[in-house]
């Protein structure tokens, strides 16, 4: 400090010893600096430059400026980006969604139609048996159609139909002319396997004979009542003998059957094939497998059945009668294919009847994959829901429609998955908006850069004004520094006014400093006036633990105080702590409990109970028989309680006070298997009308810091010899009753 006077004043000398001409060259830097000196040594702090107060003004109003309008541009470049990434990913959006409706709609149009033709195509083989019939003067259900697998095959290569199956009716009365038929018309199935096989009658071997009788599934003589409904011509070629097996009186067949029959409809039933039946033991199944001219699919087939006319059926002529039943085996996926352009990928479609059954594929462009039974769509995808109801219709009709059990109505969900929405959802949002944050980043940059060589200059010149100042100072002393600044100020006056004598004032004040601590934050400590403290802790517990691995003993400890916390929250009382093998707990906290007394009561009765039901079964079992020799003290008492978090490393929730220590004291000086309570508790517990649950100890207990206490005894003798089978339950071996259990608290 001395040498900086030295130095000073030496400055000052050194200035008053200067010519004239060299005092006009220091009056001109001394304006141009616009700044004063000021001692060093406990002198009076000269008037500094009101141009340079003005500059640190303009300076602050540059920086408030520069805020500003960084904040506008950071501002607009979120809001802009923001605007652009939503709007963006909202068109594509609408786009996945508006497009995908388009092709649901394509899609469950083309599956209706598809549908319908397949019906349309089994009713034209339909029709060619009936016109056959007329044409040869033959009556049913003594009808052969001639090349039937050939009029057949065509059909079902141009429709996919995995079978076409001929069921003439056969009444009682023509039973057995029929069967005498059909072994006399047997030729048109070795004709067919062979055209079908492409084998010679010696390369196809022997042909198993038609049944003379009419048979039900178990190949036994039928004894079913008229109708039957006996399969005669199929295609393609079964070389199996189920040629009058009649399937009318079968559950999946009776149905569509009998409304083929009575409402001259055709019907639909429950799909069939080998997704839930690798074993295939289902005889129309085991049928599929040796036809061995076609490779059957695993996926699900619809039994699709068309009425054979006696006549021709006109709408409004009830005349023709159904004397046959045509069976088409349509492929559910082939209903989906062709339909869609290639490309659009990932179409799910949900098809369910109400047989209860439900299938899931996925369409991808021209082809269509069997998902699976079930409904394997993207739940998230709900909304986007497109269906149709698959309704058929023949050639006529009744109007009054009998309905039938079997008989199923199909109907189609159409969804999108992750699959064709990914072809729509793209990154594009994003790459525009990190684009545009780009553009923002590198203007910012720009503007930094601009505002940084600004700052730079600006810096230089007032580094050069305070530079020029301490040469003013330097170079004159006080009294003529003082005497100069006088006059340029008092020149100066009239145009600085008000706004130098703030700046005198602003510069004046004490700067504060940067290490004042700031004042600590409050405790986080509270006064509970009246809670109930409970302490239990295990005998036994530490010559139990000197014989047990560590992880038996915190299966012992976790299972125990397990089950405790369950019943604290079904009582609503609030755990504080474990140490070690003695659990503390509290009501009254942190919500004030008018029964705190009785609850706390209830829940001490709870965890004796509970520990008996451990100790004595599950427990014993599972860590040795000397577990059930363990015994639990329990401690009540009720006071003032103060609790908080005491910060620090490692702070946890603690409780203060006579009220835990006395509580302590009842548990530690308690008989295993115990619960003894203050006399305070018991008051309460008295006051809320449950005196019988107490009984006084014969002797008091002479407790550490207390002296002699009387204390009682929490009455469980009805709650002992009673187990708690289910922890964490209402079943908690509870004697005291259950009439405060939902008792509202109150806040603290």
């Amino acid at each position: 400090m001395a040498e900086r006077e030295n130095e000073n004043d030496l400055a000052s000398g050194h200035g008053a010893r200067g010519d004239a001409t060299r005092r006009e060259q220091d009056m001109e830097l001394f304006e141009a600096s616009l700044s004063t000196s000021h001692a060093t040594n406990n002198r009076e702090p000269t008037k500094e430059d009101p141009v340079l107060d003005l500059a640190k003004k303009e300076d602050k109003a540059v920086w408030v400026l520069r805020l500003v309008v960084f904040f506008l541009l950071a501002s607009v470049a979120l809001a802009v980006c923001l605007l652009v990434y939503f709007s963006t990913k909202s068109s594509l959006q609408d786009d996945f969604e508006t497009d995908f409706h388009k092709l649901a709609d394509k899609l469950v149009r083309g599956f209706e139609t598809s549908v319908h033709q397949q019906f349309a195509i089994i009713g034209n083989l339909a029709t060619d048996i009936t016109a056959y019939a007329k044409n040869q003067n033959k009556s049913f259900p003594f009808v052969t159609l001639p090349d039937y697998n050939v009029r057949a095959g065509e059909l079902a290569e141009i429709a996919g139909l995995a079978t076409l199956v001929l069921f003439p009716m056969v009444e009682e009365t023509d039973r057995k002319d029929y069967e005498a038929y059909t072994v006399a018309n047997q030729g048109w199935k070795a004709d067919a396997c062979t055209a079908e096989l492409g084998l010679s009658p010696e390369e196809l071997g022997p042909m198993p004979p038609i049944a003379s009788r009419i048979m039900n599934l178990t190949r036994q003589p039928t004894v079913d009542e008229a109708p039957f409904f006996p399969i005669w011509q199929i295609h393609p070629c079964v070389k199996l003998p189920i040629q009058n097996t009649d399937l009318f009186h079968t559950p999946l067949y009776f149905g569509p059957i009998s409304h083929a029959l009575h409402n001259h409809q055709p019907a639909m039933s429950a799909s069939f094939g080998f997704w839930d039946n690798p074993n295939a033991t289902d005889w129309r199944l085991q049928t599929f497998r040796d036809i061995p001219a076609m490779q059957y699919q695993d996926d699900p087939v619809l039994p699709a059945f068309q009425p054979v006319f006696d006549d021709f059926y006109d709408d409004g002529d009830e005349d023709a009668k159904v004397k046959a039943v045509l069976l088409g085996g349509v492929y559910w996926r082939d209903q989906f294919q062709r339909i869609l352009p290639e490309g659009d990928n990932g179409i799910v479609v949900v098809l369910e009847n109400t047989c209860d059954q439900v299938f899931s594929y996925q369409v991808d462009g021209q082809d269509a994959a069997f998902l699976g039974p079930g409904d394997l769509h993207d739940t998230k995808y709900d909304y986007l829901e497109v269906g149709i109801e698959v309704v058929v219709h023949g050639r006529g009709g009744k109007e009054t429609m009998k309905m039938f059990a079997g008989v199923c109505q199909y109907s189609i969900r159409v969804y999108p998955s992750e699959i064709f929405q990914d072809s729509y959802i793209s990154n594009q949002p994003l790459y525009l908006s990190l684009s545009l944050a780009a553009v923002f980043i590198l203007t910012s940059a720009c503007f930094l850069v601009y505002d940084f060589c600004v700052e730079r200059r600006q810096r230089k010149v007032m580094k050069s004004a305070q530079q020029s100042g301490a040469v003013v100072a330097s170079l004159f002393p006080e009294a003529v520094r003082s005497k100069l600044y006088e006059e340029l100020h008092q020149e100066r006056e009239s145009k600085v006014g008000r706004q130098h004598s703030d700046w005198k004032d602003r510069s004046n004040e004490p700067k504060s400093s940067s290490l004042t601590m700031e004042p600590k934050a409050s405790v986080n400590a509270h006064l509970y006036a009246e809670c109930t403290v409970f302490f239990a802790d295990i005998a036994g517990f530490t010559h139990w633990t000197s014989s047990r691995s560590p992880e038996d003993v915190f299966d012992l400890l976790e299972s125990i105080y397990g089950a405790f916390d369950a019943s604290a929250r079904r009582r609503s009382v609030f755990k504080i702590e474990t140490i070690g093998d003695c659990y503390v707990a509290s009501t009254g906290i942190p919500n004030a409990q008018k029964d705190h007394a009785v609850r706390m009561a209830k829940f001490a009765n709870d965890c004796l109970s509970i520990f008996h039901a451990l100790v004595q079964t599950e427990l014993s079992e599972r860590l040795g028989v000397d577990t059930a020799e363990l015994g639990l003290r329990v401690g009540l008492h009720s006071g003032s309680v103060t609790a908080g978090v005491l910060r620090g490393e490692k702070a946890r929730f603690q409780v203060f006070g006579d009220t835990v220590n006395t509580a302590a004291r009842c548990e530690s000086t308690g008989v295993p298997n115990r619960i003894q309570v203050s006399e305070v508790t018991a008051a309460l517990i008295r006051d809320a009308g449950k005196g019988g649950w107490l009984k006084a100890r014969e002797d008091l207990v002479e407790a550490k810091g207390k002296g002699k206490l009387q204390t009682y005894w929490l009455n469980t003798s009805n709650s002992d010899a009673r187990s708690v089978n289910t922890i964490g339950t209402n079943q908690s071996g509870d004697v005291f009753g259950d009439e405060i259990e939902t008792a509202p608290t109150q806040s603290a």
